[in-house]
C-alpha cells in the first residue's frame, strides 16, 4: 500500500503542478490523509 500511495502522491504532484492550484493539492492531500489513517 506504501508504494501505491507514493505512487499516486507523486502523480498527484504532477497534477497539481500543471493545475496550479495548491489548495487543491492541500484538499486532495487531506483526502488521502484521512484513508491512511
Amino acid at each position: 500500500m506504501a508504494p501505491l500511495f507514493f505512487a499516486s502522491s507523486k502523480q498527484l504532484q504532477e497534477e497539481t503542478k500543471m493545475e496550479g492550484s495548491p489548495k487543491h493539492l492541500r484538499e486532495l492531500i487531506n483526502e488521502r490523509n484521512m484513508l491512511k489513517t
